[in-house]
């Protein structure tokens, strides 16, 4: 009976499975964190942000934004080392990820530090182990750099096509069709009576919508960063 219990509390304590619960603590700005915002390690997701708060440090002189998270540890029926003592014993510290451009998000990275001062695994922020962190000013400087070199890349491959050949064929073309698309329907609007009158509003409707694409057309060769930012209101 005894044995059948233990076996059954190690089986529901390994479809729990095992989450952990770290405090970072970050210096200068937290933007693009939220609640559930993912943990990466080599690029794979290996947890979330859980909460963020608002508090007072231990001797109520300052005030801390503690950003809880959680690991997602590996289940198993054997005792084994903690991977995330592993990780910070190996030095590896968080850093926040540059906001996406479009999105405003960002996430955590696990990566190897700069720092020579080694963190305690004794070091705890109520009552939770911390993980260290490191500023990420330079990170965030070269996924900005990246950024601006993709966008200007994709400026001018667009501002390429817009000037090529075959763009501005495209643009004859869809001024030629919308042309005969209107002298067919004024055609049948003054020729063909009721019954293939909807006919001819079929045609209208196309015509309009091969105006409405040149239009777009022309602009983009006017404006190709609209691709990206948007058009202008």
């Amino acid at each position: 009976m005894l044995s059948f219990l233990t076996t059954f509390l190690f089986f529901g304590r390994y479809l729990q499975g095992r989450v952990e619960t770290y405090a970072m603590l970050f210096d200068g700005s937290l933007t693009g964190l939220d609640r559930t915002s993912p943990i990466t390690y080599r690029g794979v997701k290996v947890g979330e942000v859980s909460r963020i708060e608002l508090t007072a440090t231990k001797t109520k002189s300052k005030i801390a934004i503690p950003v809880y998270v959680e690991f997602f540890i590996e289940k198993s029926f054997v005792q084994q080392d903690n991977p995330i003592e592993i990780l910070i014993e190996n030095g590896v510290v968080a850093t926040i990820s540059a906001p996406n451009i479009f999105t405003g998000t960002a996430s955590i990275q696990l990566v190897p530090g700069h720092g020579k001062k080694r963190h305690l695994l004794s070091n705890t922020f109520h009552g939770y182990s911390t993980f260290p962190t490191e500023s990420s000013t330079e990170q965030n400087e070269t996924n900005l750099n990246n950024t601006l070199q993709t966008a200007q890349q994709a400026f001018e491959d667009i501002s390429k096509f817009v000037k090529s050949k075959e763009f501005k064929d495209t643009l004859n073309t869809i001024k030629d069709t919308a042309d005969s698309i209107d002298k067919l329907a004024t055609t049948l609007d003054n020729q063909v009576p009721g019954v293939l009158l909807y006919f001819s509003d079929s045609l209208s409707e196309f015509k309009r919508a091969a105006y409405s694409a040149r239009s777009l057309t022309d602009y983009l060769a006017r404006h190709p960063e609209a691709l990206l930012r948007g058009k202008k209101l």
